[in-house]
């Protein structure tokens, strides 16, 4: 049985816990949108550099082929940079008049050549970029962008055998849990009137 002091304090911590719950919620939610909120501000800045352009223009070739209006405002960008070290710019207007054409992967190699990028074919080590600039920051290093990968596919009725089956042992774990827990509380007294 419990005894009223036991339960009492129970019942007084409930609130105390709630509370210190919401608060870590609510400061978790405003260092969230805190740190969304200065990515988002830096979405109107444009690079200056023309190898940046370039490689943000193969980039939207690889992820969104349908999106001509970003692919050519990278570019136009491109040709219109201020920094146009480390590119070729001839490659890149013949890259411009491919994508008017419509030709999106003689575009993309185009791209690719006026940076300097290209795949390694050979087990030998890859070609070296002509010119690389320095990795700083958060930058990869990479100048080319593979193919995205494609997906799995659909679940088959293996697949769902597989995950009903692993639904059905997880009720069964929560319900023996439940089944088979023990019935004290900590620092309960005992029927032999010690505490456990």
């Amino acid at each position: 049985m419990y005894s009223d002091s036991a339960s009492s304090a129970a019942r007084s911590r409930r609130p105390r816990a709630a509370a210190r719950a919401a608060a870590a919620g609510l400061l978790t939610a405003g260092l969230l949108s805190l740190s969304g909120s200065a990515a988002f501000a830096h979405g109107g800045e444009e690079s200056e550099r023309a190898f940046d352009l370039v490689r943000q223009g193969i980039a939207y070739l690889v992820t969104k082929p349908n999106d001509s209006m970003d692919i050519e405002d990278k570019i136009n960008d491109s040709l219109e940079a201020k920094d146009t070290s480390h590119v070729d710019l001839a490659y890149v207007r013949k890259a411009q008049r491919a994508f008017k054409s419509g030709d999106v992967t003689a575009t993309r190699i185009l791209l690719e050549r006026s940076i300097g990028a290209r795949l390694a074919t050979t087990p030998a080590d890859p070609l070296p970029i002509t010119s690389p600039l320095p990795i700083t920051g958060t930058e990869t290093g990479t100048l080319v962008v593979a193919d995205p990968l494609p997906g799995r596919g659909a679940l088959h009725a293996g697949d769902w055998a597989l995950l009903a089956g692993s639904a059905a042992v997880g009720a069964a774990g929560v319900a023996l849990a439940v089944r088979i827990r023990p019935h004290h509380v900590h620092g309960q007294a005992t029927s032999a009137g010690g505490t456990s």
